[in-house]
């Protein structure tokens, strides 16, 4: 039974699956640094997006619905994620968050500082990376790993998040 009793291992897959992508969406669109108004097109993405989420909702609860357009939204401003700017990425964020205080599946991060160890680590990486010297910035990523801190390169800089 797949409506109100147990789920298959494959619908499970699917679910972690989607909630890594949305989970890897609030991380980027946390770290959105660059100023400026985002281009008209991703804006109207939003709003339509948006709109059409909350009329499933409204309309018997369509979860599905809702979560398609969700899942739209996402594609689209990871698509065009280069020209994101801060007012757009402040805008759908906060509407995350006001979703997530009802629907409850969203990770936002968390504001915690590094450690000396991890911000050490952190800038050697950089400076490996502007060296060109890939080995040694897999070497760092990977003691970061172990450390539970997962670090990923944007146009903006380096973003991290704790596992």
């Amino acid at each position: 039974l797949t409506d109100f009793g147990l789920i298959g291992g494959n619908e499970l897959v699917a679910a972690a699956g989607a909630l890594k992508r949305l989970d890897e969406f609030v991380m980027m669109i946390s770290n959105v640094r660059l100023e400026g108004w985002a281009p008209a097109r991703l804006t109207e993405t939003f709003e339509a997006q948006k709109a059409k989420f909350e009329a499933a909702l409204d309309g018997d609860l369509n979860i599905a619905e809702a979560m398609g357009a969700l899942f739209e939204l996402v594609k689209a401003l990871n698509e065009k994620s280069a020209d994101l700017k801060k007012d757009l990425a402040g805008s759908v964020l906060s509407w995350l968050v006001g979703i997530n205080a009802v629907l409850g599946f969203l990770n936002f991060p968390k504001d915690e500082a590094l450690s000396p160890e991890e911000t050490a680590l952190i800038a050697a990486r950089t400076d490996a990376r502007k060296a060109k010297d890939w080995k040694k910035s897999d070497e760092i990523r990977d003691r970061l790993l172990a450390l539970g801190l997962e670090v990923r390169d944007t146009p903006d800089g380096v973003v991290w998040k704790r596992l």
